[in-house]
Order: C-alpha cells, then structure tokens, then sequence
C-alpha cells in the first residue's frame, strides 16, 4: 500500500464500527493517511476513539483510494452505497465483518443482494468461514480482530475511566443483559426473542431470592423503551437501563448475559463469566468458543446461585 494513500472509512453500525474504527487507529500509528466518515451508531464510537482521524468535509473518491466498509443489516445501506461507488470507479474495497449472519442482508441495497461485481475485493473475518454464499466465501481471507487488540493494548490500559454514578455505585455485583433485535431480524425463527431472554432472566433473578441487580445494555439500533412493559412487572427486581458507556458498563459488571452479542469477545477478553441465553430454542444460534450457552431456566438459576451465594 502507498503511503501517499488516502485511506477512506466508511462505517454505520456499532459492530462493524468498532472494527473498522480498530483498523483506521493502527493505520494512522503506521504514517497513513486516514480519514474516516462514521454516520449513525458508529459516529459515537469514532468521537469517542479517533475523533481526530474524522473528516468533517464531504467525501470525494480519487483512484488511488483504499476503501474500508464495516457492514450494517437492517439498518442502513451507507457503507454498501459507498462500496458500490467505489467500485464504480475501479477502487479497490476491503470490507470488516463484524459476524457471519445475516450476510444476504448485510450486502444488500433496497433489500436485494448486490451484483457479484460490486463484492468488495477483500472480506476480512477473524474465525472459520463454513455454509455461506460461494462469492462471499473466495474473498474471505483471516484477520486478527484489531478491535479486540485495540482495548486491550490501548484503551483498558490508558484510556477507560469509569464516570457513570450508577455503574461506580454497583461496581463489581450486578449483572449485565446485552440486548439485540433478534426478533426485528429473525422474527421467531429460533423460538426465542430477546423479549423471551429478558422475561426469563427477570424470573430466574425473582425465583432464586437473591440480591441480584441487573443493568440492562440496548444495541445503539434499538429502542431503549422497548422492555418497558415488560419490566413494570418486576417492580421487586432493581433494574437500570440507560444509554450505558458499553466499555464502562462491561468492565465494571460480574456476570454477562446476551443472545450473540459481538461484545462476548470483549467480555471474554475481561475474563467475565459469559453466557447465551436460548432457552427453549427450536434452534440455536452457534456463539464463539467459551461462550456457554443456556437452554433451560434450571440451568440459569444454577449459574445466578452459583455467582450470588458467595
């Protein structure tokens, strides 16, 4: 690569954007040029990281650009709308997968997958690739995830202080529920929701009779009303939910619940107790290796006993 380069980042979803955000961080340490155009989730988690490496002027493309794309399922089509102009214009693409599901839906635009000719060149992933869309599968090549290597070299090390009340005031004991829109993506394909996970988290904290507080952590894409209803039937229980720094409120929490959050590899990472609630799953969702995964309320009052009886 050129140094003379500019490299140009392109990202919208908070998965993908810590990623692509990870690689433009390391770029720039390496004498790059890097300029980066966050929209939607992901503009916070640049401010946050690399505010100085975002450019503020409109983006035009020049041929000797190197583009890089994180990718965004339902919620948007920026980063597949500038991997298309790019590759109008013969500009080579590399794109950051975040995960492996959902990938029709992740390259396409107005709902339809994108013609082969608009793949991106090279799609980076950093695990084993199997059952998956044969034109997708050829430009798969293995990546080391930078995200992962980025907070823990840099940012746990000198960056994260903790400054939220609520999360310094219960450091240490609560439990943290990473939501996701699973049944915006899936419906009720695998025969449960995350609405379902939350009920029987709710109810296995109310069964055990236990002092358990529970944080409740919604993905930037969803809607931080969503439980509401859901959550006035648990007047006994003490739950927080609130716009959450992810890093503040992962490092300082002692137990992890979620469905397939990204964030897992982070938690793990952390050396938290991390675990995929799929209880009564008519089918399961694979989940990275250590990640245990929990299919029944038996099994999840057991682990709440085992965390809280201490």
């Amino acid at each position: 690569m050129n140094l003379n380069s500019e490299i140009k980042v392109f990202s919208y979803d908070a998965g993908g954007a810590n990623l692509t955000m990870a690689y433009a961080y390391y770029m720039h340490e390496k004498g790059y040029i890097v300029k980066c155009y966050p929209k939607g989730p992901a503009l916070k988690i640049f401010k946050k990281h690399i505010s100085f490496l975002i450019d503020e002027n409109e983006n035009t493309f020049k041929k000797d650009d190197i583009v890089i794309i994180g990718t965004s399922g339902i919620h948007s089509d920026y980063e597949i709308e500038k991997l298309i102009e790019a590759k109008k214009l013969g500009i080579k693409v590399k794109c950051f997968l975040d995960s492996i599901l959902n990938l029709d839906i992740r390259f396409s635009i107005n709902n339809k997958f994108i013609d082969r000719k608009y793949l991106p060149d090279i799609i980076y992933y950093d695990n084993k690739v199997e059952l998956i869309n044969e034109d997708i599968k050829q430009r798969i090549q293995f990546h080391e995830n930078l995200y992962l290597k980025y907070i823990k070299e840099i940012f746990y090390v000198k960056k994260l202080k903790t400054s939220n009340n609520l999360i310094l005031e219960n450091r240490g004991k609560y439990a943290l529920f990473l939501s996701e829109y699973i049944y915006e993506l899936y419906g009720n394909k695998f025969g449960f929701t995350e609405y379902d996970c939350i009920i029987n988290l709710l109810d296995a904290i109310s069964n055990v009779h236990l002092d358990i507080t529970l944080f409740i952590k919604f993905h930037p894409a969803e809607d931080m009303k969503k439980f509401d209803e859901i959550l006035k039937e648990y007047p006994f229980v003490k739950i927080y939910k609130d716009e959450f720094d992810i890093h503040e409120v992962l490092y300082n929490s002692k137990i992890v619940f979620g469905i397939d959050s990204s964030v897992f590899k982070e938690s793990l990472l952390l050396n938290k107790q991390t675990y995929s609630l799929q209880i009564d799953a008519k089918e399961r969702i694979n989940v990275i290796k250590n990640v245990e995964i929990l299919e029944t309320k038996a099994q999840l009052e057991t682990i709440l006993r085992k965390t809280y009886e201490k």
